[in-house]
């Protein structure tokens, strides 16, 4: 649990440094050569791929030094379901990049943070059902409460 709890908060410091870094003021402002839907994203997506194969290749030498067989990837079942949550982030990262450099680091990532946070609730309540009767109420309540704040905070810019 402790381990968990960790890598969830590791996640969220790197989720906040990622906006960060991205509208910190550096020497590079107005060169060409870093521009942070280009050379930014390519470096975010590179790297994800090769932790993601790293951390595939661990769990590999983790297996066969216990006897078992490696993890396969089971492409066959995978594929339609991986890549199509691998394409919807991407393009929900990509938006959130360009929502954070024009809107400021505070009120989008507040922003992108609550809308994600609506949406995966109304997948659990609407598809997998996960609460029912008066607290799926609740649940609305807050959700319907927390896009109004968020529609609030953005009239902090203004």
């Amino acid at each position: 649990a402790a381990l968990g709890f960790f890598v969830a908060a590791l996640g969220g410091v790197f989720s906040a440094l990622q906006y960060a870094l991205v509208t910190a003021p550096s020497p590079r402002d107005g060169d060409p050569r870093f521009d942070p839907l280009g050379c930014w994203t390519f470096a975010f997506g590179l790297s994800a791929l090769v932790w993601t194969l790293l951390a595939w290749a661990a769990f590999c030498v983790a297996a066969r030094r216990r006897g078992d067989p490696a993890p396969g990837l089971q492409l066959d079942v995978m594929m339609a379901p991986g890549a199509g949550a691998g394409i919807f982030w991407s393009v929900a990262n990509l938006f959130g990049t360009l929502a954070v450099l024009r809107g400021g680091n505070a009120l989008a990532v507040a922003q992108i943070n609550a809308a994600s946070l609506i949406s995966s609730g109304l997948w659990g309540l609407l598809y997998y059902r996960e609460i029912r009767g008066r607290a799926a109420l609740y649940w609305c309540a807050a959700a319907v409460f927390t896009g109004a704040m968020t529609v609030m905070l953005s009239f902090e810019k203004a």
